[in-house]
């Protein structure tokens, strides 16, 4: 039975993590909801490879600050492949499924969507007006060596 739920859940974009339901009321918003998965990632991490560790508390961060979109693609890629164990591979689809179930509202956390409906980015960066957009993100050209002024 419980291969069959997960999946069953699995088609549909989400997971279970630790086999476990969790279930709100109307008043928690899906933002509270992505914050406490990178609280619990960043709480249970073993810290033993800088993946789940440093993936989980920069999660944290970027849920928290409520920042323009843009690096949350990347971040979720580099725990999903890089780390050691099962716990830090699981952690971004936990949140894709959190951001595929909320639609526009978390649509940064998710890798099938536009960020900002392809729109681009503009930011400033130590006094330098950047843009992000969803080619770069998809193609990794995000950092700073790569930064172009904007149009």
């Amino acid at each position: 039975m419980e291969f069959i739920a997960s999946a069953l859940l699995s088609r549909r974009g989400a997971a279970l993590g630790h086999a476990g339901l969790v279930s709100f009321d109307q008043r928690v918003t899906p933002e509270e909801v992505l914050r406490h998965i990178w609280q619990f990632a960043a709480a249970e991490s073993c810290g033993a490879c800088s993946p789940c560790r440093v993936g989980s508390r920069r999660g944290l961060e970027l849920s928290s600050a409520g920042t323009p979109p843009g690096h949350e693609r990347r971040l979720s890629h580099v725990t999903a492949e890089a780390s050691l164990c099962a716990f830090g591979r699981r952690i971004p689809p936990a949140v894709h499924s959190l951001a595929c179930a909320y639609g526009g509202r978390l649509a940064k956390w998710n890798p099938g969507s536009e960020v900002g409906g392809g729109q681009r980015h503009v930011q400033r960066v130590g006094g330098e007006e950047t843009t992000q957009g969803p080619a770069d993100l998809e193609s990794g050209r995000f950092g700073s060596a790569d930064r172009r002024p904007a149009r």
